[in-house]
């Protein structure tokens, strides 16, 4: 389960650093379309740690399942 844990991290490091890259890209050449690519950016800098979060409950949950039916 560790080892799942990380990949997600990863992934999720790896989604907002394209964001913030992308949302820096867009302030650069700023062509007036760029508000769609800032709110994107905050609401995935609050979204992806979240999903994160959950995604890491739902796991410790399953493992303390998974070791109360292998007590029985």
């Amino acid at each position: 389960m560790n080892r799942i844990k990380r990949i997600a991290a990863l992934i999720g490091v790896f989604l907002l650093a394209f964001m913030y890259i992308l949302t820096l890209f867009a302030a650069l050449f700023d062509d007036g379309k760029t508000m769609p690519f800032l709110k994107a950016s905050i609401a995935l800098t609050i979204l992806v740690p979240t999903l994160i979060w959950i995604f890491g409950i739902f796991i410790r949950i399953s493992r303390k399942d998974d070791n109360d039916n292998d007590n029985e």
